[in-house]
């Protein structure tokens, strides 16, 4: 589980959010991912592609991605908003791939700002 925390968050963090170990091992103890689910959504990113009809959309976009995340590049969400005509890219400096928890503060405030 600790080796898991290194691919959601960069390794500075970790050094100084270590209690943060005990909060995530309590949330995955109560819903646990099954190999079979993690193997679905790993196959599901290398199979499944929507590029060719981000041009399409045309509802407001927020692209929120951390800049530091290591399992899905930020140059995708970068991709993503320069495809997606309007979309609005928010990149959280210092965070990685679980920037939803270590910027949550930060990124309601956003989505509250973008949603208004």
């Amino acid at each position: 589980m600790r080796r898991t925390l290194t691919l959601l968050y960069p390794e500075d963090w970790l050094k100084e959010h270590e209690g943060h170990f005990d909060e995530f091992f309590e949330i995955w103890l109560k819903a646990p991912i099954t190999d079979e689910n993690a193997l679905r959504q790993f196959m599901a990113t290398t199979t499944f592609s929507t590029y060719d009809r981000l041009p399409l959309v045309d509802r407001p976009t927020l692209v929120a991605s951390g800049a530091e995340d290591i399992l899905i590049p930020p140059e995708n969400s970068r991709i993503l908003a320069d495809r997606i005509p309007g979309a609005k890219l928010i990149m959280y400096e210092g965070a990685g791939h679980s920037f939803i928890n270590q910027c949550r503060e930060e990124l309601t405030s956003d989505l509250i700002g973008f949603l208004g």
